[in-house]
Parts: C-alpha cells; sequence; structure tokens
C-alpha cells in the first residue's frame, strides 16, 4: 500500500534585499576563445569516442554471458506446484506461480498508521520548496565572437527529494531547509508466502504493484504536532 504524506516549506527570508524570482545573465566569448574552446572540444570528443568503443565491447560481453545464462537456465528450469516443497528439488531451478500473501501488519511508527495483510508500506514524503529552471541561447554577433544569454528562473514545486538551494545560481529569496522533516520510507512483512513457499524480502521487494491507502478519516491522537490528515494523505 501507498501512503502519502506533504509538507509545506514556510521558510521565511529577510527583506533588507529585493528578491527576484527570474535572474538573467549575460557573457560574451571572443573569436579567439572560441577558437581556443572548439579545439579542446575535439580533443574531448576523440577520447571520449575511443573510451566508448571500450565500454560498448565490455557491455556487449556482459550480455552475451547472461544470454548464455538464461538460456542454460531455461533449459534446466522446471515447473512446479507451489502448494508443496519438495526435497527432491532442493538446490535445483525451479519455477512457481501464485498470489504472495501474508499475515503480517506494517506501521508507519511517526504516524501511528496501519496496514494489515500488507506485503509492503511505502510513505511517499514530498515537501513544498524552491527549485530552479535553467534556459540558455546563444546568439552570435559581427567579428565572430559569441554572446550567451541565460535564464535562471525560480518556482516552489512539490519534490520527493530535498533541492539543494546552496548550489542555485541566487539562493537568496530561495532558500530550502537542510532537511526533510519526514522522509519517503518502505516497510516490508516479515514472513512473506507463495503457497508453500517463503519469498525473502529481496524477491518481495520486486513485486512493485502499488494501492493507495487513504488516511481514516477520524482524528489520529498518534499524529505528531501540526499534521492532520489532507485528502488520502497527510499535510
Amino acid at each position: 500500500f501507498l501512503l502519502r504524506l506533504r509538507v509545506k516549506n514556510n521558510s521565511k527570508m529577510a527583506d533588507e534585499e529585493e528578491v527576484f524570482d527570474e535572474v538573467t545573465e549575460e557573457t560574451t566569448e571572443g573569436y579567439g576563445s572560441r577558437l581556443s574552446n572548439s579545439f579542446s572540444g575535439i580533443c574531448f570528443g576523440l577520447l571520449l569516442f575511443f573510451g566508448s568503443g571500450v565500454t560498448l565491447f565490455w557491455n556487449e560481453g556482459v550480455a552475451a554471458k547472461r544470454y548464455v545464462a538464461l538460456k542454460q537456465g531455461s533449459k534446466l528450469a522446471m515447473e512446479v506446484k507451489n502448494n508443496v516443497v519438495l526435497p527432491e528439488n532442493e538446490g535445483k531451478l525451479v519455477v512457481i506461480s501464485g498470489t504472495a500473501t501474508t499475515e503480517d501488519t506494517l506501521i508507519d511508527p511517526d504516524f501511528g498508521f496501519q496496514s494489515s495483510k500488507t506485503l509492503q508500506l511505502r510513505r511517499v514524503a514530498e515537501m513544498y520548496q524552491w527549485s530552479e529552471k535553467k534556459n540558455t541561447k546563444t546568439e552570435k554577433k559581427t567579428g565572430g565572437s559569441k554572446t550567451t544569454i541565460t535564464t535562471y528562473t525560480y518556482e516552489k514545486k512539490w519534490s520527493q527529494v530535498l533541492i539543494n538551494s546552496d548550489k542555485f545560481n541566487k539562493s537568496y529569496g530561495h532558500i530550502n531547509p537542510d532537511v526533510m522533516k519526514y522522509e519517503s520510507s518502505t516497510w516490508t512483512a516479515a514472513k512473506v508466502t507463495l503457497g508453500a513457499f517463503n519469498l525473502p524480502s529481496s524477491e518481495v521487494s520486486r513485486i512493485n504493484t502499488w494501492t493507495n491507502k487513504p488516511v481514516p478519516d477520524s482524528n489520529n491522537t498518534a499524529l505528531p504536532s501540526g499534521v492532520k490528515p489532507y485528502g488520502t494523505g497527510y499535510y
């Protein structure tokens, strides 16, 4: 099941300096500098070309080995029923199918949210924070020079990952917190079975079918201060 959480960034800014949500920078590069950069680019391109050839050769070798292994495995694998574990199949490659089930109840310890008979419980946490978009355009001038105009635009958006505002071109007035108060997390049932077979957590984590789990409508006294149900999640 999927549990959603959204956190608003209420960071304040000083008012000594005017804040702009769009900043434009313009730089001009002379003909000589452009020629030097072009030569450096050619050298780098040659190195990248030969390096990519080596990487491609290595990747093709790995792919060929994987293909051979899968082909051999398909010949050795045998399909068995999932309702019984036979001792004579120990150590052999078998194929089973069915529905994975569990009796475990998973709990989000931060919010006291519970979900019974659940294989995995995932909390998706998002924070409303500043983001930076960069747009660059180039104009050629008379005499061979080149002018580059770069525009940085700042806007707030919901994001599951922390955006480092220290790396912004203009961080003043667009400062994000250093940490997310609540982060996304996943809990997995300790015992999951497929018929008579026990599934390890590594296999359970590969089951990638999720269903949104609405939070209870009633007030939850276990909720942290300032958190309340909102829509299908918490805010």
